[in-house]
């Protein structure tokens, strides 16, 4: 079943984006997604089955300076490692969607590690219709 997320779900939220590849604690997700759930241009959808969270997929209805459009960045997206090529993903990428279209975005784009461990997923994506277009930067505050 695919549900939205609930401020109960920090745990294995926690554990999921701990499998994406940044290490969290449920005590640091209860923080950050208290703030996430309060802000109603986000939206976290989760995959459960049996009581246990086996996917999710958090994104941002934002706008561009440069058009009139909007669109939805998917910010996370995981599936445990031993549900995956199930559909899991793919399932959470079209309620994903349906929620941009609700909101009137036109697109969705998301940025993906180009570490060699990514190539399979980043594969994926383009078999679901994403394109490569950009490179992206990231500059840390010290």
């Amino acid at each position: 079943m695919i549900r939205v997320a609930e401020l109960e779900d920090a745990e294995e939220l926690a554990r999921l984006v701990t499998v994406l590849g940044y290490p969290s604690t449920k005590r640091e997700m209860a923080v950050r997604f208290a703030k996430i759930k309060m802000k109603t241009d986000y939206q976290t959808y989760v995959y459960e089955e049996d009581g246990n969270l086996l996917g999710m997929i958090g994104m941002v209805h934002g706008f561009r300076y440069e058009g009139n459009e909007s669109y939805i960045r998917v910010v996370a997206v995981v599936v445990d490692e031993q549900h995956r090529g199930r559909g899991i993903g793919k399932r959470l990428f079209e309620l994903a969607e349906q929620w941009g279209k609700a909101k009137g975005a036109v697109s969705m784009i998301l940025n993906s590690g180009n570490r060699s461990e990514r190539a399979e997923t980043h594969s994926v994506y383009e078999q679901w219709g994403f394109i490569k277009k950009s490179t992206g930067f990231v500059k840390p505050f010290n």
